[in-house]
């Protein structure tokens, strides 16, 4: 029963610091009722628990493909979509985003809006919230209220950096190196892309992004069509909304769908 590190331990040797468990734990003090604390040992019966059949992840077998237009207007990224930037903000024109981890419907919705020029590509995110709980508006991917822009170059095969983008209701902006993309990819494109948000009221709030190609290595004459995923997450549910659901971590686009973008 002694949990302590050996004092040999290497683990000493790689900053770990030594637990003081003599200092944990109940100890004597004045307004305690009784003291030392006896504890009463009770036998428990846990009765085992009922066989479950595994549920494999849902996946499509044809991923989705969203066709992306080259902007027809000047976009300002400022968070706030306008249908006059976004080809009319129309939601039946929308990348509906639907879906749960394993491909399930769920809600409230999310509409993205994509766009394209010769340098940048364009994505709009408008989200549908529960009204009657608080939007959480802190920094924290997976606590608070956020987006995700998930993608990679198709073309340069499997081993190309999935740049992961996440943005949040408050204007906090980070690119993410948690799908295992070179420190030096995640800081480039952290450092190039533009982002902000605008919270419309209690039950919506809105995102927009400029991700300029070049810091994600994409030359989009030769590269026409990227492995992409969108992910919201909304904390009243609390759920994680995709575009589609891979099964598995929302930046696996390899299980996801992809985005063409029409000359």
């Amino acid at each position: 029963m002694n949990f302590e590190l050996r004092d040999d331990s290497p683990m000493y040797g790689r900053g770990f610091k030594r637990i003081p468990f003599e200092k944990i734990g109940l100890y004597e003090d004045e307004r305690r009722a009784s003291w030392p604390v006896a504890h009463k040992v009770r036998l428990v019966i846990i009765p085992p628990p009922t066989p479950v059949q595994k549920e494999e992840p849902k996946k499509a077998d044809v991923p989705k493909v969203y066709n992306v237009p080259r902007r027809k207007a000047e976009i300002t990224i400022d968070g706030n979509v306008t249908a006059a930037e976004w080809n009319g903000a129309d939601k039946k024109k929308a990348m509906l985003l639907t879906q749960g981890i394993h491909g399930d419907e769920i809600g409230p919705k999310s509409y993205a809006w994509l766009a394209y020029d010769a340098r940048t590509l364009y994505v709009a995110v408008a989200n549908d919230v529960d009204s009657g709980k608080s939007l959480r508006k802190g920094n924290s991917w997976g606590q608070d209220d956020d987006v995700e822009v998930a993608l990679r170059n198709k073309a340069a095969g499997a081993t190309a950096p999935i740049f992961v983008l996440r943005g949040f209701p408050s204007g906090h902006f980070l690119s993410s190196d948690e799908a295992g993309a070179p420190a030096k990819a995640v800081k480039k494109a952290g450092d190039a892309v533009k982002y902000a948000a605008k919270i419309a009221g209690k039950d919506k709030w809105s995102a927009e992004y400029a991700i300029p190609f070049a810091a994600l290595g994409i030359d989009p004459n030769k590269h026409s069509e990227l492995e992409f995923n969108i992910t919201v997450r909304k904390s009243a549910g609390p759920i994680w909304l995709m575009w589609q659901g891979p099964g598995g971590y929302s930046w696996r686009v390899d299980q996801a769908g992809r985005i063409t973008l029409v000359k």
